[in-house]
């Protein structure tokens, strides 16, 4: 990259874009591969209604976009880093790059998750895949490892996301191979759970409550009654929220807005603050008192 970005952007891109293009269309290969492999090993039939082509997830990014408008975000996030940290041009740069990492890694392992998702699309033996980690992964990964998916749902993901679909024919059959498992037999396997999260886990807790409920975090009160809350799980069709409106009769409905397809939509929730469990864990004075405190806000049964 010379002084002039814009120029010198127009200049490389077509050498980025084809180093990145050429990243996916090996993992599309390696993937239509992998699918043929795999059916083999487990002993079901492979036969496609039709063959995928590789070569048609080459050049694209996920959303079905030439790469070179993606990719040119680099630059802009050069740009950004210049003006709002009064970087020089080679650290501006440098921040570039590093932009530009993750985001090419998504972008190959997305075609090699492309390319499995359309290999069990066409094989009618295939109903679904199973979500497989590669660990140690995240927590926002782990709460999904292991479940089992329609062959034409989404695959939910993050920048650098190294997860992997597993072609799957069927819950049962994903069970009686072993893909299927609880995430939480091993969290050292699990890369970012805080210390808090960790213990409410260990103590019984339910991990997707655990994880769901950093979302909605906030802090309300002041001083020595400042408190660690969250609105996750609070709605009338969340796991707290449900039991604690049965419990307490106490009901607050939100502004009508519009949700997908549905006018006039109020999403009900309790009354009740839902304990994050950091603070469960920060306020609890013995593991018995941290255990009744995680079953009061719905963490564990």
């Amino acid at each position: 990259m010379g002084g002039d970005w814009n120029t010198s952007w127009q200049r490389i891109s077509p050498d980025v874009v084809g180093v990145v293009s050429s990243a996916q269309l090996k993992m599309a290969r390696e993937s239509t591969d992998y699918m043929t492999a795999f059916l083999a090993e487990v002993d079901l039939a492979d036969q496609p209604v039709g063959d995928v082509r590789p070569a048609s997830l080459a050049g694209y990014s996920s959303d079905g976009y030439p790469l070179d408008g993606l990719l040119y975000g680099s630059v802009v996030a050069a740009r950004e880093a210049a003006a709002e940290k009064g970087l020089n041009a080679p650290q501006a740069l440098r921040e570039g790059l590093s932009w530009l990492g993750p985001v090419v890694s998504s972008q190959i392992a997305d075609v090699g998750r492309t390319a499995t998702m359309l290999g069990t699309a066409t094989r009618s033996n295939l109903t679904g895949y199973t979500r497989f980690l590669n660990p140690p992964s995240c927590q926002r990964c782990a709460v999904l490892a292991g479940r089992v998916y329609r062959y034409s749902a989404g695959f939910r993901r993050h920048p650098k996301c190294d997860c992997v679909h597993q072609p799957a024919a069927g819950v049962d059959w994903a069970k009686s191979e072993g893909f299927v498992f609880d995430p939480t037999a091993d969290l050292s396997l699990i890369k970012d759970l805080s210390r808090a999260q960790r213990a409410a886990i260990e103590a019984g807790g339910d991990i997707n409550q655990v994880v769901n409920a950093r979302r909605g975090m906030s802090m309300v009160g002041e001083g020595a009654k400042r408190r660690q809350i969250t609105t996750s799980g609070t709605s009338a069709r969340g796991v707290f929220g449900r039991a604690e409106i049965a419990r307490t009769g106490q009901i607050t409905r939100g502004t009508a807005r519009t949700q997908g397809a549905v006018s006039n939509y109020r999403l009900s929730t309790t009354t009740t603050a839902r304990l994050t469990p950091q603070q469960i864990a920060k306020q609890a004075r013995s593991r018995d008192e941290l255990v009744a405190y995680l079953r009061r806000y719905s963490y564990i049964t």
